[in-house]
């Protein structure tokens, strides 16, 4: 994740495990709440409109808000938080989106919907549309429509603001606008689509 200003860069590291910060002003390397907070498996990183920094923790089940100056904000998490792995935030709308992989053994995988202050609001994927196989990461655009990697369903699903299935985009295969595993998505200013697939 990008500051507002473009002077920050926030990268989750799994492996450290450990969120870095680059700094381009002052041209140093950090990490994100070292002192205060023990990641145990970082994956998703966020910021809202004021550049608080959202970073989930998979292994903890949470999600771990800090301000620009890297103090504690505070802790979000869930009873139906089961392996959380991508975030995006919608600013205008106050939402917090979490891509909530779960396990193997469990009958549901969904995006979970929380606000800001991390009360849970909704959850997208278990009323109507495809049922998600692996939500990994998600987006949003300037319209507020959610944009779901579903990384073993080879798809992304399409969402509105109110959680209702629009579409999906690309299927399983290996030519042009198909999908293998996708992971990583973004949307640029434009509304174009950025997909990483990483098989």
């Amino acid at each position: 994740a990008v500051s507002r200003d473009g002077r920050r860069l926030y990268v989750a590291d799994y492996a450290k495990p450990g969120v870095f910060v680059f700094d381009f002003q002052t041209q140093q390397v950090r990490l994100l709440g070292s002192d205060a907070v023990a990641f145990a498996a970082p994956f998703g990183v966020a910021l809202d409109d004021q550049d608080n920094v959202y970073v989930v923790d998979s292994g903890r089940k949470a999600i771990d808000v800090f301000s620009p100056a890297d103090a504690p904000i505070r802790t979000i998490t869930h009873e139906r938080l089961e392996r959380p792995t991508g975030l995006a935030i919608d600013a205008p709308r106050h939402r917090l989106y979490v891509a909530d992989s779960a396990t193997s053994a469990s009958p549901t995988r969904t995006v979970k919907v929380f606000d800001l202050e991390g009360r849970l609001l909704s959850v997208v994927g278990e009323g109507e549309g495809p049922r998600l196989l692996s939500p990994t990461y998600v987006a949003v655009d300037a319209e507020g429509r959610l944009y779901v990697t579903d990384t073993l369903g080879a798809q992304i699903h399409v969402f509105d603001a109110e959680g209702r299935y629009v579409k999906t985009v690309g299927e399983r295969g290996d030519a042009f606008g198909m999908f293998d595993k996708p992971k990583g998505v973004a949307l640029d200013r434009y509304g174009n689509l950025y997909v990483a697939d990483s098989a």
